[in-house]
């Protein structure tokens, strides 16, 4: 670039001075090289849109100046008065005045003797523990219990008053009465003197030897025979389809081998047996064998009494041991055994419902 300069005026005579020209040099960048371990700065992003408003919003906020704060309200002694609580305000209450003064001592602000509820002060210790009040549950049982003892005792003495002396029986020397179609009833009586209560010993009621048996009547003898097939029923039942021996089978009025001691020998020493000799002579075979009394239909012989001989419509009393064999030779290889004469012992088969009974002798 080339620069002009305009010449300077001088005296006449005089040379003209000399000015340098002005050069104006480009400043130079200064460029620093970006070390091996330092890592470029990224340039800034441009932020979305939605923050730069958020921003903005914000920005105008805090612009904006602030709402000036009520003056506070103040007492005629020149304390401030606390704003009302939402209840004072329905209730278009106003606040008393509360300093520091009453804090001091120990007065509640007035929001909260008018918002919270009042607690009982603490009990006094110098007074002992509390009393706790009456239960309200009832009247007592004792009270209820007099009131209906009361109440009998009334009604005691009205029906006492309502009695009519001319109908009172319990009287000593009264004599019943009754009205018109009314049935009159004798006095009942009561023995005065103790009372005497007669038993037979149980020998006589239940005999349980054949000397014992003697001494009953025809009767007893009887229910005591029958007494003692009921009990042997439930032996009897698991008995049904064996065979059992037989150690008697007799009726009233014919001739018995018996013995003298109720065994029989083979000698027929008995002309007539009795009901008691019957009883007797199955209590001796109980006590020897376990021998057990039984009614003819218990076995499954069709009827109780004898349709045939000497025994004809008379009640057969038999006596059978309670133990059963698969065949009647089983059986009479018992009564071989313990009784000699083959007419007092002998097979008998327990016939089931349907069946019929039948016997098996050794001759």
């Amino acid at each position: 670039m080339e620069h002009q300069t305009e010449p300077v005026a001088t005296s006449a005579g005089a040379r003209p001075e000399y000015e340098p020209p002005t050069v104006t040099l480009p400043v130079p960048t200064l460029v620093i090289p970006t070390l091996a371990h330092e890592e470029p700065v990224p340039a800034p992003r441009p932020e979305p849109s939605h923050r730069q408003d958020s921003r903005r919003e914000n920005h105008d906020r805090t612009e904006r100046p602030a709402a000036p704060e009520p003056p506070t309200k103040q007492s005629a002694t020149g304390n401030p008065l606390l704003p009302p609580t939402p209840s004072q305000e329905r209730a278009g209450q106003r606040l008393p005045e509360w300093t520091s003064q009453s804090a001091q001592i120990g007065e509640r602000a007035p929001w909260e003797a008018l918002d919270r509820p009042t607690l009982p002060p603490p009990p006094d210790p110098r007074l002992g523990p509390p009393v706790a009040s009456p239960s309200r549950r009832g009247p007592h049982p004792l009270l209820v219990g007099a009131g209906v003892l009361v109440a009998f005792v009334v009604l005691g003495v009205t029906a006492q008053g309502l009695r009519n002396p001319a109908t009172d029986t319990s009287a000593p020397g009264a004599t019943p009465t009754a009205g018109p179609g009314q049935p009159v009833y004798p006095p009942a009586t009561y023995p005065t003197g103790p009372v005497q209560r007669t038993t037979a010993p149980p020998s006589a009621t239940h005999p349980t030897n054949p000397a014992d048996a003697q001494s009953l009547a025809d009767a007893d003898a009887g229910s005591e025979l029958a007494r003692k097939a009921d009990e042997s029923s439930r032996q009897v039942a698991g008995l049904v389809g064996t065979w059992v021996a037989q150690v008697s089978g007799k009726c009233v009025g014919v001739a018995a081998d018996i013995g003298t001691d109720w065994f029989p020998d083979g000698t027929d020493d008995t002309a007539r047996i009795t009901v008691q000799q019957i009883l007797g002579y199955h209590l001796a075979m109980g006590q020897r064998f376990g021998a057990v009394t039984v009614r003819p239909t218990q076995l499954g012989i069709p009827s109780d009494s004898a349709t045939s001989g000497p025994c004809t419509g008379q009640p057969i009393w038999m006596s059978v041991v309670p133990r059963g064999y698969a065949t009647p030779a089983e059986a009479n290889a018992w009564c071989a055994a313990n009784i000699a004469p083959v007419r007092e012992c002998e097979a008998r088969y327990v016939a089931p419902p349907g069946e019929r009974s039948r016997a098996v002798t050794r001759y």
